[in-house]
């Protein structure tokens, strides 16, 4: 009676689960021919042959050893880089990164209390301005710490290319690039940058030190060609709506006339607004 040879496959999708059938297999096919006298046929031993060239083409494709172990410590690199870029944001706003301790609140020590606890114990009370650091002057007409918001500038790269590039390269290296670019502008060369990164959509977020200087990057747009021939500054928009208006007196297909109409009827009320759209 002619033995049962033990059929195989490609074998699972997965690498690891892909050879471990196959040394199953293998070890059935041996039990099987443990002790006989005849060769196992080539139609049984054709696809072991065939599942093993599968599986040796998964190893091959898996990446080396060396470009995991760069890949990791570039993503330490640029982990640390993004950390120290936090840190400057957070002074320049005034936001302290020393992290409370157990010192903090000893017990017959005179500690001086940081913005947050004294915010942390106002319950209720109108939320206290953050302290002035040393040497710097103050006026009633400007705040001493503006939000980190109106600081930001966002560039937008159309260039997939020039994008891809900056993805490679840690933050401090788009942080020079931007340097460069601002500098090289006469109008510009004065502003100073505290931070740049690259944002997930590939977009260049970059914070100025001043509400100021954010506004002179703004308003003087020459800079952002250092940083690509299809760079362009993002404007953000805000969307407002307005109740108790029937959608057939709006013609949302004119967008020219109709932006014009709305904002001749609110010129008394807001006279410097301006509409990207209205739907």
């Amino acid at each position: 009676m002619a033995p049962r040879w033990p059929q195989v496959n490609n074998g699972p999708e997965h690498m690891n689960e892909h050879a471990t059938y196959l040394r199953e297999a293998c070890n059935q096919l041996q039990a099987v021919d443990r002790g006989r006298q005849k060769q196992v046929p080539w139609n049984i031993v054709q696809p072991y042959i065939a599942s093993t060239i599968a599986l040796i083409g998964k190893v091959l494709q898996q990446p080396a050893m060396s470009e995991i172990l760069q890949q990791i410590q570039d993503a330490a690199k640029c982990t640390q880089n993004i950390q120290r870029d936090i840190t400057v944001i957070k002074s320049s706003v005034g936001l302290s990164t020393t992290p409370l301790n157990a010192a903090n609140f000893s017990r017959g020590r005179a500690t001086t209390a940081s913005w947050a606890q004294v915010a942390a114990q106002a319950k209720g009370s109108p939320f206290p301005p953050p302290p002035v650091p040393q040497g710097v002057r103050t006026t009633t007409t400007q705040s001493t710490v503006t939000a980190y918001k109106d600081r930001v500038v966002t560039v937008k790269l159309k260039d997939h290319g020039i994008a891809q590039r900056y993805r490679t390269h840690p933050a401090a290296w788009a942080k020079l690039q931007v340097e460069t670019s601002i500098h090289g502008n006469v109008a510009t060369k004065s502003v100073k940058v505290v931070a740049a990164h690259q944002l997930k959509s590939g977009d260049i977020q970059i914070f100025t030190s001043t509400t100021a200087e954010s506004t002179q990057l703004k308003e003087n747009k020459g800079w952002i060609r250092g940083l690509g021939e299809q760079a362009e500054l993002i404007v953000p928009t805000y969307g407002v709506i307005v109740h108790g208006i029937s959608t057939n007196s709006i013609n949302i297909k004119d967008q020219k006339a109709t932006i014009q109409q709305i904002l001749a009827d609110n010129y008394t009320v807001i006279p410097s607004t301006e509409i990207s759209y209205v739907g």
